[in-house]
């Protein structure tokens, strides 16, 4: 009991990892059945209730990459990024600049979120747009992001943050 208050842990954490086959990508939808699928086996087959839920859906590491017109950055390449979906994340975090979580900018750019320490130690701006490619290679196609806010956790006491988001979203893009 102890260590799980330190830890602002439940007593008996169980957590299921679902990885897809590089050939195979997982659906948002894949991910929810099998999100549903272990959370029925825990309550049938072995009698566990379930308290609480985190599912997280991360893609591969990309280059997070200036636009070649921009002229603010002397690297080719800024750090590795992954894009990040959190079930019911929204309820957990406050926006503290740009726009509010869950807008939307377009087909053309992927609008993501950036956990505040991560845009403080990349510079990132709001509203900049970026590019992610291939993390072995600066050929390829890339996929355009724009950074439409900065976000923080809003209680870090809550039992949602099992670790602690500036170290869980570092290089990553909600």
């Amino acid at each position: 009991s102890a260590k799980s208050e330190a830890l602002s842990r439940p007593v008996f954490p169980v957590r299921f990892f679902s990885k897809p086959v590089e050939q195979h990508p997982m659906s948002l939808e894949e991910a929810e059945y099998n999100r549903d699928w272990i959370m029925n086996m825990l309550l049938t087959q072995l009698k566990l209730p379930i308290k609480t839920v985190y599912m997280q859906c991360d893609s591969p590491f990309y280059q997070l990459r200036p636009r070649k017109d921009d002229a603010k950055y002397t690297r080719e390449y800024l750090d590795a990024a992954k894009v990040v979906y959190v079930q019911d994340i929204e309820q957990h975090i406050e926006i503290v600049a740009g726009a509010p979580f869950g807008s939307y900018a377009g087909p053309e750019v992927l609008s993501v979120w950036v956990e505040r320490h991560f845009a403080d130690e990349l510079a990132l701006q709001v509203d900049e747009v970026y590019e992610l490619g291939d993390l072995y290679s600066s050929a390829g196609e890339t996929i355009p992001v724009r950074v439409v806010g900065f976000w923080e956790a809003k209680d870090l006491a809550d039992h949602f943050w099992y670790s602690l988001p500036e170290w869980h979203f570092d290089g990553a893009l909600l």
